[in-house]
């Protein structure tokens, strides 16, 4: 049991890590998004606060959809957007539409992979434990976002780097959800079964 929460606590860290620095990266590095800065931070609080009504409205009609799936449908929606980022900023479309949209999404299935990643504390780690895990997550989702701030000059060197790093995040992320996270511990009591 304790090999099996050492695991869980890992992968718990690892991806608050990782989830911390690629919405940061993606925010610190969206003030050119559209050409009036107020416009494109509107957009994205927006989209992300349409995408978290509809999953709140919609989460208890759909039971297969827990926290690990919308993690990876959110990742798989950032990936997809990171690339398509890569693509405009190769063709210079910076300014287009299609650079606004995807940013915008990117941005808003990051912070919803934030917020899966946080809430499956309370589905994977027992209550005894529960508190200490959430403080070390937290940590390790700090030392994401500062490590973050430093790619900030990528963005005058070579601006898609930046985005190749969100998308190897991504990538393991992905990966480490979809094999890792299979085992589910029950919260209510330390050395319960495993579901």
């Amino acid at each position: 049991y304790k090999n099996v929460l050492k695991r869980e606590m890992i992968l718990r860290n690892s991806g608050d890590f990782y989830v911390g620095m690629g919405v940061y990266i993606t925010d610190l590095n969206g003030g050119d998004m559209t050409k009036n800065l107020y416009w494109g931070q509107f957009l994205s609080g927006l989209v992300l606060s349409i995408a978290q009504f509809i999953i709140g409205m919609t989460e208890p009609y759909l039971t297969g959809m827990g926290r690990r799936v919308l993690f990876l449908f959110s990742q798989l929606i950032a990936i997809i957007c990171y690339v398509l980022i890569v693509i405009c900023l190769y063709l210079d479309w910076k300014s287009s539409f299609i650079y606004l949209t995807s940013y915008t999404v990117a941005y808003a299935s990051q912070s919803i992979c934030l917020e899966a990643a946080y809430l499956s504390l309370v589905e994977l780690m027992p209550t005894d434990v529960r508190a200490t895990v959430g403080s070390i997550a937290n940590i390790c989702m700090k030392v994401g976002t500062i490590l973050a701030s430093f790619t900030i000059r990528l963005k005058f060197e070579y601006e898609p780097s930046i985005f190749f790093i969100n998308l190897v995040f991504c990538v393991i992320g992905m990966v480490l959800v979809f094999f890792c996270l299979e085992v589910r511990i029950d919260t209510v009591e330390l050395g319960a079964t495993q579901v």
